[in-house]
């Protein structure tokens, strides 16, 4: 059998309601095996995305609120949920999973 090692994970996911209000979406990270309330830290958002969300620096995120008035969300900026997963945080992804990576882009591909 072979093995390998995902270094690095980086997606997004594309919010289809017709008027968003906020394009994080909780429900593919608790598919993932995170509680966004109860683990993540707020942080500025970046790439063109007014919100993020870290957790440990390993497992970042960045949407749009689109109530957000202190930060408004950017002209030309799209209706999507970065995540970024480094090193660090794709061996957290795998544990969380039991190492199944196969599961993982299950999850990924059917969401």
């Amino acid at each position: 059998m072979q093995k390998y090692k995902i270094d690095w994970l980086s997606f997004s996911v594309k919010n289809y309601d017709e008027e968003p209000t906020n394009t994080l979406d909780e429900n593919l990270l608790e598919l993932l095996g995170y509680d966004f309330a109860d683990e993540f830290n707020d942080i500025s958002g970046k790439n063109f995305y007014n919100r993020g969300a870290t957790l440990g620096n390993y497992v970042n995120m960045f949407w749009n609120d689109y109530t957000d008035t202190k930060n408004p969300v950017r002209r030309n900026s799209s209706a999507t949920m970065n995540v970024v997963f480094t090193g660090q945080g794709s061996t957290d992804l795998a544990l969380r999973n039991d190492n199944d990576w196969i599961q993982i882009f299950k999850i990924l591909t059917t969401y």
